[in-house]
């Protein structure tokens, strides 16, 4: 969280917490609180789901005040045999627009492994790229 720049005597309460809360769940949270103005200035909350290696989902939501409201979906999911699925989607609440997407195809074939990505983002206010990616190695 960033510093604050305000000149106030009073400290902000700061919090945070992270673990496994169910077998393959962990959440985290952080909190950031002015106690002068007695408002909640910053505030992420996350939950993960990994029922095994290669298999993730991630929820989280980002508030900071006046500023911030976003939420970030991502995962990664085995679709068959060797192929693999994955993406992320990142929203602001506040301009009700995607601000960044990703989503892409995995071929795992053992010693070589080729990728396809499209991969949209927010540039501007009004603007967006998108772009198109494929690897191997």
């Amino acid at each position: 969280m960033p510093p604050r720049t305000d000149q106030s005597s009073k400290s902000d309460l700061l919090a945070a917490i992270s673990g496994a809360v169910a077998p393959h769940w962990t959440a985290e949270g952080g909190w950031r609180y002015n106690t002068e103005l007695a408002q909640t200035q910053q505030l992420n909350i996350g939950t993960r789901y990994q029922p095994q290696p290669g298999k993730t989902l991630n929820l989280s939501y980002r508030y900071t005040v006046d500023a911030l409201k976003q939420t970030d979906i991502s995962a990664q999911w085995p679709l068959w045999r060797q192929w693999t699925a994955f993406g992320r989607w990142n929203f602001s609440v506040l301009d009700r627009r995607t601000t960044e997407a990703l989503g892409g195809l995995e071929y795992n074939g053992g010693c070589w492994v080729f990728r396809a990505v499209a991969h949209r983002f927010q540039t501007a206010t009004q603007e967006h790229r998108l772009r198109f990616f494929c690897s191997s190695n």
